[in-house]
């Protein structure tokens, strides 16, 4: 039975309702018939309105999943506006309705505060000419990002889903005891953050809590065009809207992206990148004839320089009387505000005046000892096996089959479980693949505490990837693999070889802050050499790491041999692999305290060692061998090297080279015949 209160395509009136949590949903009910009143605590329902074959699709298999092949109705399209700070939220929600009264559809808006750090401003669809369809979601999201973008607001972009639940007007909100409120556009503009919070404290004159309906009759489609434009991504502001006047915040970052922009050359996309920078000049209040010197000072850093009179033009235009706003849809002003934003993050740190002596870091022995037992205690374990605070360990193994990026899985559900904040940084790796070993781990429940970033997410320089990663505030970050990440700081996109020591340290210092300073955990997965099994970029980057970690297969290939060496750590740990879902389990541990003694850990020098023993046994009764017999003995005694025909070989052919055995040139049944000839070398190596 269709809703008594009518809306328009009024066969769309089926939500889903959650009270209590987000967690207690697929109850599907009317959107004017909902099980909550003013004291209900946490209550949602769908942002999206749907038919009754929702109803029957729910009721069937128990569950909303797979209700994105139903057509859907939304009579608003939502901005769901958060920041940080509360008064930073209220300023970008202000500057996005004065933006949109100038579009001149004001009587098409409604606001609401949402009980919380944000609000959720709706535009009336009709106003877009939109219709109930599967691709609604995609639409409302295209359409208020480009328009958010236009007005320099930014906006959460992950609530355009069918199924995404939405709180439910004057209800309360259980970590504030707020309710999300609805304001007038007086009110939204006028009253201060903290009178808004009053608002939200108090009783609301409503009685009954419902669904956002529009009560207009009919609404013009004005904006058919914008919706277009959006679609291409070339969004254009109508000469009749005024940009809001920046402030605050916003201007700082706005300011500091075009003084960013005006020390960036380009070498192609002259014009346009000449028209942006003009553009953000008029934006941020610079007179025209100003904004010329700056285009000409810039011009002069471009290898191939624009003509004065073509600067001239492109002022004069983005001054004129029909302007053009960029969006951050262009690369190069996304890149530039990006850049400010974190520029004025890493500001905050800095103390409030310049005369503030920033305390002195202790130097001497007697300052250092006095800095207590936490200071010099041993590091504090993140995970199980590989991470601790301030360290940053280096994880290597064979490509594909050593289990690298499944042992860090289990790492970082480890950290998860402790409560610890996990970033997985996986460029190279599709990100779909990371969430299924994680929800077949069964840490769903842990789910805002990770962060998966994949290539678009990471930004392209080392620079900027280690403020990017400081802004996350993660307990552990896992780099998959270096190889991945370090096209960022090579042109070439090649991961440096053992002889370009300076490219490590680059590599290396980049991310070394974050460890000490940002007191986390880094894990850094990386490949060894199949020909001699040392880590790829050895040389430049073993000194670089605080711990050493070598994954190795043993036996039948679920087990694994977890060698580490470095400051303060000397173990050897091996592991039994089980499945997607119990993962790995410790079955022996193994300590060596003399810290000292560099640890001979590739499988080439565990060979060298080992054929050193066996050659000195060998002496004791004969002075020849077969090739057959050393490699079986191998065998038998050393079943973890998957390449140990291999590694025997090269190991031979240094002993040779070493002048401790030679061919004799003879072969019995096919197989080499060896002749010891340094017998004291053998003696003194083992003594």
């Amino acid at each position: 039975m269709a809703p008594k209160k009518q809306q328009p395509y009024d066969e769309f009136y089926y939500v889903d309702c959650a009270i209590n949590g987000a967690h207690n949903r697929n109850n599907v009910c009317q959107f004017n018939d909902l099980p909550a009143t003013i004291d209900t605590v946490d209550a949602y329902t769908t942002l999206f309105l749907f038919r009754e074959e929702y109803k029957q699709h729910v009721e069937a298999v128990g569950s909303v999943r797979g209700a994105d092949k139903f057509a859907v109705w939304s009579p608003f399209v939502w901005f769901d506006i958060d920041a940080g700070e509360l008064e930073q939220a209220t300023l970008n929600m202000q500057t996005l309705v004065r933006g949109l009264q100038s579009m001149q559809i004001e009587e098409h808006i409604v606001i609401f505060f949402s009980g919380a750090k944000g609000y959720h401003v709706g535009i009336d669809s009709r106003v877009f000419g939109l219709s109930p369809s599967v691709d609604m979601p995609e639409q409302m999201r295209i359409i208020c990002t480009q328009l958010a973008s236009l007005f320099g607001v930014e906006i959460d972009a992950c609530i355009y889903n069918h199924n995404r639940l939405w709180r439910i007007p004057y209800t309360i909100h259980s970590k504030t005891q707020c309710r999300k409120i609805g304001l007038s556009i007086s009110q939204a503009l006028q009253l201060s953050t903290s009178q808004i919070v009053q608002l939200a404290e108090a009783l609301p004159k409503v009685k009954t809590c419902s669904y956002v309906i529009s009560h207009a009759k009919i609404v013009e489609p004005t904006l058919t065009r914008f919706v277009d434009e959006a679609k291409t991504g070339k969004v254009q502001k109508s000469s009749t809207w005024t940009a809001p006047v920046l402030a605050g915040r916003q201007l700082q970052i706005v300011t500091g992206a075009l003084e960013w922009l005006f020390t960036q050359p380009v070498t192609k996309c002259r014009d346009n990148e000449a028209i942006l920078r003009a553009s953000e000049c008029r934006k941020v209040g610079i007179e025209q004839d100003r904004c010329l010197e700056l285009l000409i000072t810039w011009n002069d850093l471009n290898p191939d320089p624009l003509p004065k009179k073509d600067l001239r033009r492109i002022a004069k235009s983005a001054y004129g009387s029909i302007t053009y706003d960029y969006t951050t849809n262009t690369a190069s002003l996304r890149i530039a505000r990006e850049h400010s934003e974190k520029a004025i993050n890493t500001l905050t740190t800095i103390p409030a005046t310049a005369s503030e002596e920033p305390e002195r870091r202790p130097r001497t022995l007697t300052e250092l000892l006095a800095m207590g037992e936490d200071f010099l205690s041993p590091p504090e374990e993140v995970g199980d096996w590989l991470s601790w605070r301030q360290y940053i360990t280096l994880l290597a193994g064979d490509p594909k089959t050593s289990g690298k990026s499944t042992l860090c899985t289990w790492e970082a559900v480890s950290a998860l479980r402790k409560g610890y904040r996990v970033l997985w940084i996986s460029p190279d790796e599709v990100r779909k693949d990371i969430v299924f070993r994680f929800v077949e781990a069964g840490v769903e429940q842990y789910g805002k505490q990770l962060m998966i970033a994949g290539d678009g997410d990471v930004p392209k320089g080392w620079p900027e990837l280690k403020l990017w990663v400081a802004e996350q505030q993660p307990d552990l970050v896992i780099l998959d693999s270096i190889h991945s990440l370090y096209p960022l700081l090579d042109a070439k996109g090649k991961v440096p070889d053992s002889s370009e020591t300076a490219q490590w340290h680059l590599l290396t210092s980049a991310l070394r802050p974050l460890a000490t300073e940002g007191n986390m955990a880094v894990i850094w997965i990386h490949h060894t050499n199949k020909g001699d099994g040392k880590v790829s970029g050895s040389v430049g980057i073993n000194a670089a790491v605080d711990v050493i970690a070598f994954l190795t297969v043993l036996g039948n290939g679920t087990k694994r041999k977890l060698l580490l060496a470095g400051r303060r750590i000397r173990t050897e740990i091996h592991l039994k692999y089980y499945d997607t879902k119990k993962g790995y389990e410790k079955m022996a541990i193994k300590f060596d305290k003399e810290y000292n003694d560099e640890p001979e850990l590739s499988p080439l020098e565990v060979m060298r060692l080992w054929v050193f023993a066996w050659l000195n046994e060998r002496i004791s009764t004969t002075t020849v061998f077969l090739s057959t017999e050393i490699r079986t003995a191998y065998r038998t005694d050393q079943q973890s090297d998957p390449d140990a025909s291999h590694h025997m070989s090269i190991t031979l052919k240094r002993f040779i080279d070493d002048g401790i055995i030679r061919e004799t040139g003879q072969k019995v049944k096919g197989a080499k015949q060896y002749l010891i000839v340094d017998t004291a070398a053998l003696g003194e190596d083992d003594a």
